[in-house]
């Protein structure tokens, strides 16, 4: 499926790709800690760490509207 010389499944795969790239790289299994501590946070520190979680979504959201 073409849209302007553009293949649009080629553009959803590597979209979707690069979500599943991001949530590995920083889950709890890579990275997530050392990036945490990184960022100044403690990674024990639960409500710090869900505040910092609810503040990403609309972080992400006024990103990608401006782009």
């Amino acid at each position: 499926m073409r849209f302007m010389g553009v293949n649009l499944w080629a553009v959803l795969v590597s979209a979707l790709a690069t979500m599943v790239v991001g949530f590995v790289w920083y889950s709890p299994l890579l990275f997530a800690r050392p990036w945490t501590v990184l960022m100044g946070y403690d990674p024990d520190d639960k409500e710090k760490l869900a505040e910092m979680q609810k503040s990403a979504g609309p972080l992400i959201c006024c990103r990608y509207w401006r782009a």
